[in-house]
């Protein structure tokens, strides 16, 4: 369901070393899905030596109507500073809080993570922590109640010849339910990767994973996974052309284990380019998933089209079937530009069904929605 919005203002730029934006913006009320809001969002950051800066956000929902009589707001504050140190090493943290009527528990949310990168060694720590209570309804949210460390390693070697890198590296992440520390999630990534100095690329990649169901997990419509601890494993190996040539192509094969059953996915992708302005690309996924529960296959079909009639003009269209959904949704952009950032936009949105479809009013139909934007960009310089 889209949400009206009636107005909106937005103000961003620099002033010395500081970055300053804010925005307003206010929403109509659409009966039995959301109230009148008025949202808001300023946020301030400092410069400082080193690739370092420290800054402040601030976000609030009002609402503007009784639809909500339970939540009236929300407000989300935050702080984050970043550290330089040396010529390879970034420490970056943040820490928010939020209010929202009604829940009173821990509502912080936090993240520490080290990164050391040069030309040979890839070193991150990290840790990251989010309250049960934890609801910033002004943005997304993926998972709150956990604490997750990271640790993640990748060694690049440079050999002579034909070669260009060789990239071995790992990543090793696990979730615990805060106050219990009980396992949640695990993701181990390994992954042996090359590059040629033609452009092309091989990798061959072993993930081990793990997922805790406290409920029913509708995986495809009418299969559900029952509650469980799943440990599961996949070996995955892709290759590439070089992406930048006139054809390119690109593919990729995972199998393994999932949940209750096995896995297996093929993934391609192709393109042509004509000259520097024309690029014609698309793409094929199918994933064949058997469980103990039911057994399903999906496929996922994308072309894209990109024609740029100079470096600040351009058309581009995106086309995606998903037999998931039974859809076929179609992106247009067009986009003539001053600047980077300044200039006309003018988007057309539109989305069918593949299958016989009855709307709520009783009309059979083909097309579900449609929608043309156009925006316009300028930025002052005071």
């Amino acid at each position: 369901m889209e949400i009206p919005i009636d107005a909106g203002a937005r103000i961003s730029g620099h002033a010395g070393h500081y970055e300053l934006g804010f925005l307003n913006m206010k929403t109509r009320e659409v009966r039995d899905v959301a109230p009148a809001n008025d949202f808001a969002v300023a946020r301030i950051k400092r410069q400082l030596p080193n690739r370092s800066s420290i800054g402040l956000i601030a976000v609030n929902r009002q609402s503007l109507s009784h639809f909500d009589s339970k939540r009236p707001f929300n407000r989300t504050f935050g702080a984050d500073a970043n550290v330089g140190l040396g010529r390879y090493t970034n420490w970056q943290n943040y820490y928010a809080r939020t209010q929202s009527p009604g829940l009173t528990g821990a509502a912080h949310a936090g993240l520490s993570s080290f990164r050391y990168d040069n030309s040979h060694h890839q070193v991150t720590l990290s840790y990251r922590e989010v309250g049960p209570d934890f609801n910033p309804e002004v943005g997304y949210l993926q998972r709150a109640n956990y604490r997750r460390p990271g640790f993640g390693y990748r060694r690049t070697f440079y050999p002579e010849g034909k070669v260009r890198s060789i990239y071995p590296h790992f990543q090793w992440n696990r979730w615990y339910t805060l106050g219990t520390n009980d396992l949640e999630s695990a993701y181990w990534h390994n992954d042996y990767g090359m590059n040629w100095q033609g452009g092309e690329s091989i990798s061959l990649q072993l993930n081990r994973s793990f997922e805790r169901l406290d409920k029913p997990f509708e995986v495809f419509p009418g299969i559900k996974i029952a509650p469980g601890r799943y440990g599961f494993s996949q070996v995955d190996f892709s290759a590439s052309t070089n992406q930048s040539a006139t054809r390119f192509a690109s593919g990729d094969i995972t199998a393994g284990n999932f949940y209750s059953g096995t896995l297996r996915t093929l993934n391609l992708s192709g393109g042509v380019r004509k000259g520097a302005n024309l690029t014609w690309s698309g793409s094929y996924t199918r994933n064949i998933v058997n469980l103990r529960e039911g057994d399903f296959t999906t496929d996922l079909v994308g072309f894209r089209f990109n024609w740029s009639f100079t470096s600040k003009t351009y058309l581009q269209t995106f086309t995606q079937y998903n037999s998931r959904i039974n859809q076929v949704g179609t992106n247009i952009r067009f986009a003539l530009l001053s600047t980077s950032s300044n200039g006309l936009f003018v988007v057309y949105n539109t989305r069918a069904v593949t299958m016989d479809y009855v709307d709520p009013h009783n009309q059979e139909r083909i097309t579900l929605s449609r929608a043309l934007l156009v925006k316009f960009t300028y930025l002052f310089d005071f």
